[in-house]
This record gives C-alpha cells, sequence and structure tokens, in this order.
C-alpha cells in the first residue's frame, strides 16, 4: 500500500542506493521496471488525509479529500469517522464491481489534479529516478485509458498492467481501452494452458491460448505464478502451496512459455529452484531469436504436445507430455535441456552464432567516494571503458574528477573521487537595534554557507544569525516559504526527517533542527 509515492526508501535500501543499483542494471544492458500502484493510497492518520508528495522539479502535491471518488467506502462507513462522507471526487471510472478497492482510498482519474500528480510521479521516477518502465497493478480499479495517457507523458519504454481475468476476449477489449499502448499479464495462458492443462495432464489446453489465440501476442506478458497467486492463492499452480512440490510440471510449463511468442516473464522462486533448466531454456530462446510474434506450428493428442516455433535465427521444437517423444533429439536439431516429460531442442540458420566465442575477460571497476563509500560499480570487458556515475559531492568541497583512468580496462580496479576545498569566504555580519536599524555591532568572518535541508513543499529563502556567544561562534537558522501558503499549517514536520520542524513565523518559516548551524570568525571593532 503506497504512503508517499515520492519517498523510495525502504527496508530494502535507501532512495540513493536504489539509484545505484539501476544504474548497474542499466551499464549491464537490463531495463528496470517498476511496480505502480496508482489505483489507491494509505493516509497518514486519518481516512481522508495524505503526505504530500515532492517530485522535485516535477511539483510537491497536496491530495485531499477532493483527489478520492465520491464511491469510496470513506463516505458510507462509520469506520471513516470524521472523513466521512468528504470524498468529493467523480464516481469510480473502475470496470464493475472490482471498481472499488476497499483496502485503501480510490483515486478520482477523471481529476485533472490527479492526472498531473501522476504524470508528475511517473515522470520523476523515469528521468529522476531512471526507471524504464511499469507494471500498472490492479487496473480493474481504473479505466485503462488512462494508462496510455499516463505512458505517453512519461515516456514509458514498457508497461503490462495487471488485469487479472481468464478471459481473452476481456484482456483484448482492456488492450483496446488502453489503445494497444501496453502490454497486459495474461492470465488465460496462466489458468487454460497451466493450471487447467498442464496441471491435469491436458496437453491440448496449449494449443491456441491465451492472446496468442486471439493474435495478439506481441501484447501479452506470459507467467506461470506471481507474488499474489504463489503460495497465497488458490489462483496458484498446481493448488495452493502444491507448485513447488510439482517440479517436472513446473518445467514443462516454462518448457512451453520460454518457447512461445509473447513476452515471458520468470518467477524469482521458480528461478532459484530451476536455474540451470530455465537458463538453458532463455538460452535456445535467445540463440534462436524467437520473439513476441513468432510462427507457431502445432499439434496434440492424448498425452502430448508438439510445437515448433520460427525465430529470426532459427527454431524451437518443444515436446511436452509422456507421449510427446521428448526423450529423442528430432532430426537437425540439438538438445536445449529435457526433464520430466519434456524436451526443449533447437537449430540455428546461422550456424556461427553458436560456436564457442573466445573467452571474454570481464574486469569489475568500483567507484569510491572519499570515506571509502562505494558510489557505483560495474563490469567491463577487457579494453574498454567503463561508464563514470554521475560527479559526487562533498560538503565544503568540489569534485575535481577520479584519481585513475578508466577508458582502457585491463585489471580490476578501484577508482576514487577527487576534491578540492572549497575557498572559505569574507563576510561581514552586521547586528542592528532593531528599531531604528543603527548598527551596534560587526563582525568579520570567513566561512562557506552549507547547503540548506530540502524540506518537501517549501522553498529555502536565506540564513538568519540567531545566536551564538558574539566571541567567536554565530548560530543560523534557515527560513522557508511554503508552496502554498494558504493550506500549510503553523507546524510542519518534514516526513523524511522528523527532527526537523517548521515553525510559522508571519509569512515565513523557521526552521527547528536538532542540528544547528555554526560559523566562526573574528571581532573587528
Amino acid at each position: 500500500m503506497p504512503l508517499n509515492y515520492s519517498d523510495l526508501d525502504s527496508d530494502w535500501g535507501t532512495t540513493a542506493k536504489l539509484k545505484q543499483l539501476i544504474g548497474v542494471l542499466h551499464e549491464n544492458g537490463a531495463k528496470v521496471v517498476a511496480d505502480i500502484v496508482i489505483n489507491h493510497a494509505g493516509n497518514r492518520s486519518s481516512w481522508c488525509d495524505f503526505n504530500s508528495y515532492n517530485f522535485g522539479k516535477y511539483g510537491t502535491f497536496y491530495p485531499d479529500a477532493s483527489y478520492i471518488c465520491k464511491t469510496d467506502e470513506v463516505n458510507t462507513t462509520s469506520s471513516a469517522g470524521s472523513c466521512q462522507g468528504k470524498a468529493t471526487g467523480a464516481k469510480d471510472d473502475g470496470y464493475g464491481s472490482d471498481a472499488n478497492f476497499d483496502g485503501g482510498r480510490d483515486w478520482d482519474h477523471t481529476n485533472p489534479e490527479v492526472q498531473a500528480m501522476f504524470n508528475a510521479y511517473l515522470k520523476w521516477l523515469r528521468n529522476t529516478i531512471k526507471i524504464d518502465g511499469f507494471r500498472y497493478d490492479y487496473c480493474k480499479g481504473y479505466h485503462n485509458s488512462h494508462i496510455n495517457d499516463y505512458n505517453k507523458e512519461a515516456n514509458a519504454y514498457f508497461s503490462v498492467m495487471e488485469y487479472w481475468d481468464g478471459n481473452p476476449d476481456v484482456l483484448v477489449s482492456r488492450l483496446n481501452d488502453a489503445e494497444w499502448n501496453t502490454t497486459a499479464f495474461d492470465f488465460n495462458m496462466k489458468y487454460d494452458a497451466f493450471n487447467n492443462g498442464i496441471a491435469q495432464d491436458n496437453y491440448c489446453a496449449l494449443k491456441g491460448v491465451g492472446l496468442q489465440g486471439k493474435g495478439k501476442s506481441r501484447y501479452a506478458v506470459t507467467f506461470l505464478d506471481n507474488h499474489d497467486t504463489f503460495q497465497r492463492d488458490n489462483s496458484e499452480f498446481c493448488g495452493l502451496g502444491n507448485s513447488m512440490n510439482n517440479p517436472g510440471k513446473v518445467l514443462q510449463c516454462y518448457a512451453y512459455l520460454l518457447s512461445m511468442p509473447g513476452i515471458p516473464c520468470v518467477f524469482f522462486p521458480h528461478w532459484v529452484s530451476f536455474k540451470d533448466e530455465i537458463k538453458a531454456m532463455i538460452n535456445a530462446r535467445y540463440k534462436t531469436k524467437v520473439h513476441s510474434e513468432s510462427a507457431v506450428s502445432d499439434e496434440c493428442g492424448n498425452g502430448y504436445y508438439k510445437a515448433t516455433v520460427t525465430g529470426k535465427n532459427g527454431e524451437i521444437r518443444v515436446l511436452i507430455g509422456p507421449k510427446s517423444g521428448y526423450d529423442n533429439t528430432p532430426a537437425g536439431y540439438r538438445l536445449a535441456v529435457k526433464g520430466d516429460n519434456f524436451g526443449v531442442y533447437y537449430k540455428l540458420i546461422e550456424e556461427r552464432n553458436d560456436k564457442d566465442q573466445p573467452d571474454i575477460k570481464l574486469y569489475t571497476v568500483s567507484f569510491m567516494d572519499w570515506d571509502n563509500q562505494l558510489i557505483a560499480q560495474q563490469v567491463v570487458e577487457e579494453g574498454q571503458a567503463a561508464l563514470a556515475p554521475e560527479n559526487p559531492t562533498r560538503r565544503g568541497y568540489t569534485f575535481v574528477g577520479w584519481d585513475k583512468d578508466f577508458s582502457n580496462v585491463t585489471e580490476d580496479l578501484v577508482v576514487t573521487a577527487l576534491y578540492e576545498k572549497i575557498p572559505l569566504k569574507d563576510y561581514t555580519l552586521l547586528f542592528t537595534s532593531g528599531a531604528d536599524d543603527s548598527e551596534i555591532d560587526a563582525y568579520s568572518v570567513q566561512f562557506y554557507l552549507p547547503e540548506p535541508p530540502v524540506i518537501p513543499g517549501f522553498v529555502f529563502l536565506k540564513w538568519i544569525v540567531v545566536g551564538g556567544d558574539f566571541d567567536d561562534k554565530v548560530v543560523f537558522q534557515a527560513v522557508y516559504h511554503a508552496n502554498e501558503p494558504s493550506s500549510a499549517p503553523e507546524v510542519y514536520t518534514n516526513p523524511a526527517n522528523p527532527a526537523q520542524k517548521l515553525i510559522r513565523n508571519g509569512n515565513v518559516y523557521i526552521l527547528r533542527d536538532d542540528k544547528v548551524f555554526t560559523v566562526t570568525g573574528q571581532k573587528v571593532r
């Protein structure tokens, strides 16, 4: 349940570590897809108050009850307390009885302010966090035309919608609602081919199934199980809690979905348990260049399913079932992998693509900060250049480069950031009586002002002197202005750092922090 869309810190690590991980994945040719929950959200202290969402240059948002669909249960249940009846958004524009999600507040996606908020969110993920694509959660909860709108605004590299329905005609209809600007999880293949097919030894259920059977395999993300079905739901393959007790059947399913057109998705627990077999299937798909729209020629009968799938550089021959002949290599093919009642074989058009390649030497380049903290790490082929991360920062210093050349990597490298200290600046601090602004004291000091804390929803204005012993120390506090003064509270606690509180003082806010900022100097008179 999302509580703060702009706070990506979690039990898995900080936002900085997440961005570092994404950088390493990009450097190694991978794309990153984020789970996007925009149908509903949780609240702070009541059913109708939300955190503010700070998406940097894309804006800060302060959602309230007007953002909630009027059909949300907040308007009808006494459990909502003082929030009951306050949601003033439009009627939920999702699908049927599943439109309302009763575990959180449902956003009104017809509201231009809600649309602007999620456009900002997705652009922030794409351009600041460097996420490539989106997995849209609970797509029954809002009209799928919004997915098209959000994808276009954020320029998504890829997206997939979770519309949980086993009817392929419904999936086609929802993809049409999104103007075919997304893919969809192929629940029909999961139910008909796997749960009701392979699990029941009904191998003819594999023929013409899912979005492939509707001529829409290009838009199908095929899968066996996911986090919602695995050990949590009766939809789990072979029944609740039973899939891992049937490894032979699990691999029969992967032999099918990794050979077929569509965009296959491997469930992580299956990858951990069956890595060698699944890797061999992926390798056959990669070598033959089978793709999301590959042609299939297949047949089935009692105890068998046989298919030939044509890629851009060859064919995969997949044989499933005890009567499929899975144990015998077809003429002209070579074995990828075989097991309990399945076999995957392949042949190539360009055989040179499958010959042993010369060993490629790989080296690790680690970029370290001045305090020996890892900034980024990447694997580089021998003789190639490493890609430097974004320039690091250090308070009071200017980054000037790296201590080693990494343009031609021939060994493991540890590259450390280099800095030069920023020269201190001369300032004169004047202290006045306040009544007539007559000068009563002055200091001549040298210092650099620190970077002010970032407070969501507020803009830093200036530093002010608030104390010190006026002999060798001066204490500063930061002054801020609210982005939305009319709705800003008297006291605002920074959700990213509860020790930081902004206290209203007239038209501005003064930062109260456990940390004070001091400079030292020498009195000149």
